[in-house]
C-alpha cells in the first residue's frame, strides 16, 4: 500500500476552507493529474486520475464518497472509496494563528496505478493534488474580492495571504520561497494579511 502525508497552511477561515474540500470538483479538479470529476449521486463522485511515465499515459477511475466529521479541535473531510478501486484521502482542518492548518493523508492499495508509482511518484501526486486544490481556491477567493485587496508593495512574504509559512511556499507562483524577506513575485502579488479580515467583513455584510 502506498501512503503519503502532507501539511499546508492557508490564510482563510476554517469554514471557507471546508467549503472547498466538501466539493471534490473544486479541490481535486485543478491538478494536472486529474482528468475529470463528476458527481454521480449526492455526496458521491467519480474521479478519473491520469499519470504519465516513460512516455505512456495511464488512467484510473475511482468513486469516492465525501464524509465530514467534527473533531475536538477541528474538522475532518474524508474522500472514502465507494468502488473496488481503492483510493482514500483524509484531510483534517484545524485553526492556527491567522489561518487554517490543512493536514492530508492519502492511501492507495496495490493495483490500479499503484503498480506504476514509486514512493516519490506517489508523494508528488498527493502533494500536487492538495497544493493545486488550495491554490485554485485561494486565487478564486482573491479574484472575487479583488476590489477590497490591499497590496503591500514588496514587503515580506510572511505578511502575504498567498504565503504558506509551514512549507515556505508561494501559492501565487506555486514555488518554494528561499528568502521570504524578498518575495520572488517582486511585490506583484503581495497581498497583506489584513485582507483576510476585510474578506470576513464583506462576507458578513453580504448576508
Amino acid at each position: 500500500m502506498l501512503q503519503h502525508s502532507t501539511e499546508h497552511f492557508v490564510r482563510v477561515d476554517l469554514l471557507r476552507c471546508l467549503d472547498c474540500l466538501l466539493d471534490p470538483r473544486v479541490f481535486l479538479g485543478s491538478s494536472e493529474y486529474t482528468e475529470s470529476v463528476k458527481e454521480v449521486r449526492e455526496g458521491v463522485y467519480e474521479v478519473v486520475f491520469k499519470w504519465r511515465k516513460f512516455g505512456i499515459t495511464r488512467k484510473f477511475r475511482v468513486v469516492i464518497r465525501v464524509v465530514k466529521r467534527t473533531l475536538k479541535n477541528g474538522v475532518e473531510v474524508a474522500y472514502e472509496p465507494d468502488s473496488p478501486y481503492w483510493f482514500t484521502l483524509r484531510v483534517v482542518l484545524y485553526p492556527g494563528h491567522g489561518g487554517v492548518f490543512v493536514k492530508a493523508e492519502a492511501l492507495m492499495k496495490a493495483g490500479l496505478m499503484a503498480d506504476l508509482f514509486g514512493s516519490k511518484d506517489y508523494a508528488s501526486f498527493v502533494e500536487r493534488l492538495v497544493s493545486k486544490g488550495l491554490t485554485s481556491y485561494l486565487k478564486h477567493r482573491i479574484s472575487k474580492f479583488s476590489g477590497s485587496i490591499v497590496r503591500g508593495g514588496h514587503g515580506d512574504c510572511r505578511d502575504c495571504v498567498l504565503y504558506d509559512e509551514v512549507r515556505g511556499y508561494c501559492y501565487f507562483l506555486e514555488t518554494t520561497v528561499s528568502n521570504p524577506t524578498k518575495p520572488p513575485c517582486g511585490g506583484e502579488a503581495h497581498i497583506l494579511i489584513r485582507w483576510v479580515s476585510e474578506e470576513k467583513r464583506l462576507g458578513a455584510a453580504g448576508h
